[in-house]
Formats: structure tokens, sequence, C-alpha cells
């Protein structure tokens, strides 16, 4: 690591200093300094224990927020540290003594200020049953044109060399020892032509839900739940995300259960599946969620309470209140079986049974290429309480299209690729399949996953099966009538 410290800054909106603060620092447990600069627009959080890197500012509006990075000017000297940021693609907006403020290659704003002796990382807090948290991370959301060039820069300029995380979409700057925060970089398939790099600060908690409860009791609004994070807005509408890592490493733990045979994915070991009638290996969200018969060659899923996979289109903004009645929630938390499919057109099919017992049970074929672009072809129960196939493209936010009513508890579902269209049918038997609906979602095909998912979004849980499982590398000849 070139420097030797880091800093966070938030924004608030000068009419929202006082309650953005006051959250905060419940959140944090932390103390506040006496206010700083020509109007008093900084102050310091100050933890219980160790030094400090969160620090607040007053602004005319917006609730942004930048690093700051300390530099040893006893063996580099702010200039030569601009002089480099420069080099590696950084665009320099303000020199003073003591202070650099620049822009990195996308826009997002960080400066070069001196170090002052921190070392030490504060430990992180408690609160009750919510176990620990610490704000240790801060995402850097990119755009997807702007991400090779950022994540060379970020390298580049800290010194540190990038790792793939989680998800095909991240990549990690692994935090070094006596460092408080690390870099995640998220690349962002939804922005907008000119969008700008943005950041928003990540806590590592032991228990997401719980802590959501106490954050949301000191002022925050839950916006969206995911597998492994939970979206939240503080009172000035500054998302933040709590994320299921280890508060002192910050990193993930292992998925449950030592198996043979596993791949890495980002840092995660996973177990793979093999599944009868598919020819490729399928990895669990969760090992423990997931059984296969190798015998009858069907594979079983315990959908958990509250899980879905689905990103409300009327939730995706700051009016989402408003839409709440209206629209279901957004989850992305749901039980998949996911594998890496093959180049070229194909057919890929199951019998669903469901055992279904509330509104939104069901099972899923799903179409995954990342948390923004997805598709699932559900047989789903209805809030009539009907057995229904259903459809649900996501690209940046979903639809959500019902096909036909099913008498009974079972039908089959069916995924094909023809060049980079996908169509979805289903059938009543196994044979005289109807088209649901034919779609694009992406350019390139090469990074598409496929396999199964569980859901219960309203309920306390429900059993999936799939059977007459099938994958053929085979064209299909007739869109309309399926064949």
């Amino acid at each position: 690591m070139r420097f030797r410290w880091v800093t966070i800054f938030l924004d608030f909106p000068n009419n929202a200093f006082a309650p953005g603060v006051a959250f905060w620092r419940e959140v944090t447990e932390s103390g506040l300094s006496p206010p700083r600069g020509d109007s008093g627009e900084f102050a310091t959080l100050l933890p219980a224990t160790g030094d400090a890197y969160l620090r607040v500012q007053r602004v005319g509006e917006g609730r942004g927020c930048h690093l700051d990075l300390h530099v040893d000017v006893r063996s580099e000297s702010l200039p030569a540290a601009a002089s480099r940021a420069k080099a590696a693609g950084a665009t320099v907006r303000h020199a003073e003594d003591g202070l650099v403020v620049a822009d990195s290659p996308g826009g997002f704003t960080f400066c070069l200020v001196e170090w002052e002796g921190e070392s030490a990382v504060p430990s992180p807090v408690r609160f009750g049953a919510a176990g620990a948290s610490r704000a240790d991370q801060l995402c850097l959301d990119i755009p997807a044109s702007d991400f090779d060039r950022e994540c060379s820069f970020w390298a580049a300029l800290t010194g540190i060399s990038p790792r793939t995380g989680s998800l095909p979409e991240f990549t990690v700057l692994p935090r070094p020892a006596g460092i408080p925060v690390r870099l995640l970089l998220q690349r962002r398939s939804d922005a907008a032509p000119g969008d700008r790099v943005t950041g928003h600060v990540d806590f590592a908690c032991a228990d997401r839900q719980r802590l959501a409860d106490v954050h949301t009791g000191a002022g925050a609004r839950v916006l969206a739940t995911f597998a492994h994070w939970i979206v939240l807005a503080d009172p000035v509408g500054r998302e933040y995300c709590l994320t299921g890592r280890d508060p002192r490493t910050g990193i993930r733990p292992a998925l449950p259960g030592a198996v043979p045979s596993v791949v890495l994915f980002g840092a995660v070991a996973r177990q793979l599946l093999k599944v009868p009638g598919v020819p490729f290996p399928l990895a669990p969200s969760s090992a423990a969620l997931w059984q296969v018969d190798e015998a009858t060659g069907a594979v079983m899923v315990s959908a958990q309470p509250h899980t879905d996979i689905f990103i409300d289109p009327g939730n995706d903004s700051a009016s989402a209140d408003t839409n709440a009645a209206l629209n279901a929630e957004s989850l992305l938390n749901a039980a998949t079986l996911l594998g890496d499919v093959p180049e070229g057109d194909f057919q890929f099919s199951a019998r669903v049974t469901v055992g279904f017992a509330s509104t939104f049970d069901a099972g899923v074929l799903l179409l995954w290429l990342d948390e923004r672009r997805w598709g699932k072809l559900c047989f789903e129960f209805s809030p009539a309480g009907e057995p229904m196939v259903v459809s649900v493209v996501c690209r940046g936010v979903s639809d959500d299209a019902n096909a036909f009513v099913v008498p009974g508890r079972s039908v089959w579902l069916r995924i094909s690729r023809i060049d980079r269209a996908y169509a979805y049918h289903a059938a009543l038997d196994g044979k005289t399949w109807q088209m649901v609906r034919v779609f694009v979602l992406d350019d390139q095909t090469s990074r598409d996953r496929i396999g199964f998912e569980g859901q219960s979004p309203t309920g306390d849980g429900c059993s999936v099966t799939f059977d007459q499982i099938r994958f053929v590398p085979e064209r299909l000849a007739d869109l309309r009538d399926g064949s």
C-alpha cells in the first residue's frame, strides 16, 4: 500500500447536516470532534478505540462521499504523489499546501493529504443481538464502459493487486494490515451515458437482518434485500449496504460443509453438484438447501422464508414508499443452483413440482448474467391461489408477466437459446409446448449461466422438485409451436 491511512468523507447538505451526522454517530457508536474549517463545515467521527477514519462535511447540496489518501511525506511529497496519480490517469482539480484534490478517470473525487501517524484500526462495535459491525469498505459504483480503466487506475495508485470478487461484476483491492478501509469496485450494467463513478459505504456485520433493525430504528430505510447484503438509505437518502462479512477481517466466511469438489468463485469455495441430464456442474448458493437424487435424477430445494429474485420497477427511485403497496419487495436472496452454459444453441427443460403454501411460492428455471440482468421462467402460486406459469426478465429492473393457469402442482418448463435470443416455453404434458416469451438479455451470451431456483417471498418456505431434467445442444426448430 502506497498510502499510510485512508479516510472516508461523508458529504451532507447544509439543511440535513445535523440529523445526518447524528445517524452516522449512532450506527458507528462514535463521538464527534469540534467543528473545523472556515465555516465549521468539517468534523471527525471519533471511534471508541483506534484512530479516526470517518469524517463529515457540510456542503451546499448533495450527499456523496470521497476518499482521503494519507501520504507519508517523509518518503513521498504531496506533489510527487499527485504526479504519480496524474500518470495513472487522474485529473488534479486543486492543489495547496497539505492538500491535493483530484478525480479518478471516471470522475470519483479523492484527496491526497499528509499522514499524521494514524495506524490503529478501530475495533468493530456491538449492538446486542445484532452482534458486531464496522463501516469498513468503500464500494465504487462504476459504469461498465469505465470499469477496466478504473480498476487499473486504483491498482496503480494504491499499489494493491486487484482480485476477482464474489461475483463477476466485483473486483476487490484487499485491505492491507493497518489500513481501516478496503476498496470494492463494482461494474454498473445500468449506467447511462455520461454517468460518473460514485461511491457508497459498506458495513461488515455478523447479522445483517438484526443490524438492519438497529439502523432503521436510528432513522434508515431498507431499500432492497439481496443474498449477501441489504441496501439501506440514511436519513438524507444516502445509500449504503450491510454485507455478510467478518467485521474484523472484512472477508466473507466460507460456505458451510467440507466438500471434495469445489470451484473458486471469487474468494468463496463452493460445492459443485452433478445433476443427471446436465452436462456441466452446477454451483449452489447454499449447499445445505439443495439435494440431488442420483437414482431418479431429481433435484430438490427447500426454498427459505422471505426469499425471491426480483427488483421492483416501482421501488428503484426516491418515490419508492408511495409504490410499496403496488409492487413486490426487491429481493435477490433466493436459493439458486447455477452452471456455466456451453456456447451455442440449446434447450434446457425440467418438470417442476411445487408444494405451494403462500403467494408467489415458486420453482424456477433461471437464466443469470448478473444481479441486474437475468430471466426467470416460474411455476408460481398467484395472489388468487392458482398455480401459474409466470415469466420475469430483468434489465436493470424487473418486469412481471403472467402466462396461463396450470390445473395441478406440476408443469414442464423450458429455456432455449437461438443465437443470442432466449425463448421460454411451458407444457402441461411435457410434449405440447406453449410459447411464453422471446427476448434478448444482452448482446453477448458467453457469460450466461442457467439452472434452478426456489423462492417463497411472502411465506414460510416451500419445497420444490425438478425432475425429468434434460439439456440438449440443439437449435429449436419452431418458436411458435415449440418443436
